[in-house]
C-alpha cells in the first residue's frame, strides 16, 4: 500500500491489510493515507477493502476500518461491497469476501474453503531463556533460545500458541546474536502476551 500511485488502465482495486496496535497501519501501509490525499484516479475503479485482525484486541480491523472510510470519499472509487473483516485468519470469512466479489464483479474466481485451509506447520518447542519487565510492568522482552536448525532475521514474525488455544499469535523478533528477542506489551484480556 506504501507503492499506491495513479493506475491509469486499472479496473479493480483490491486492498487487503491488518492492523498494528490501537488502529494503526502496518509498516507496510503506512503512508497510504497520504498518498490517497495526494493521488486519485483518473477514471471510476472497483475498490474492495478486507481487513485482518483478531476480535480479541478492541481495535479489531481498526485500520482497514480507516482506509474504507477514506476510500469512501474519494469520487473516483465505486464501492458495492462493504468491508470485509477476517478474525483470525478465518478460511470461511476470506470465502465470504471471494464469494462478494464474484456476485458484484462476475470475476473468475474459486472460494472453496477446502483450497485455503493449507496444511498445519510443524511446531517448534522454544526454551524461554530470560524477560525483563519495564518499570510499569505493561512491557516486556523476551529473549528465547534457539537450536543451530532455526533461520531467521529481524523483522521476521514468530507464531505463537497459547497453551489451551488453536489461533496462532504473530510477534515481529528481533535478532540479537542467536537469540530471538521480542518486545510484548501485555493486553491483560489476550491469550498471547499473558502466555509469554
Amino acid at each position: 500500500m506504501n507503492n499506491y500511485t495513479e493506475y491509469p488502465q486499472v479496473k479493480y482495486l483490491m486492498l487487503l491489510t491488518s492492523t498494528y496496535g490501537e488502529g494503526d497501519a502496518p509498516s507496510s501501509a503506512s503512508r497510504f493515507l497520504n498518498l490517497l490525499q495526494k493521488t486519485g484516479q483518473t477514471h471510476k475503479v472497483n475498490v474492495s477493502v478486507l481487513g485482518f485482525g483478531s476480535k480479541d484486541y478492541a481495535d479489531f480491523c481498526g485500520y482497514s476500518e480507516t482506509v474504507f472510510r477514506a476510500l469512501e470519499r474519494q469520487g473516483w472509487a465505486d464501492m458495492p461491497i462493504p468491508l470485509h473483516k477476517i478474525n483470525d485468519k478465518s478460511v470461511d470469512q476470506f470465502c465470504d469476501w471471494i464469494k462478494a466479489l464474484i456476485n458484484y464483479y462476475t470475476m473468475p474466481l474459486i472460494a472453496s474453503p477446502a483450497l485455503f485451509s493449507g496444511r498445519s506447520k510443524e511446531i517448534n518447542t522454544f526454551v524461554i531463556d530470560e524477560r525483563f519487565f519495564s518499570e510499569d510492568g505493561q512491557l516486556f522482552r523476551v529473549c528465547i533460545k534457539t537450536d543451530s536448525n532455526v533461520r531467521f532475521t529481524s523483522g521476521d514474525l514468530l507464531a505463537i500458541k497459547p497453551a489451551g488455544d488453536h489461533r496462532e499469535r504473530f510477534y515481529s523478533v528481533s535478532r540479537i546474536g542467536d537469540r530471538i528477542e521480542l518486545v510484548v506489551r501485555e493486553f491483560p484480556s489476550g491469550l498471547g502476551s499473558p502466555f509469554l
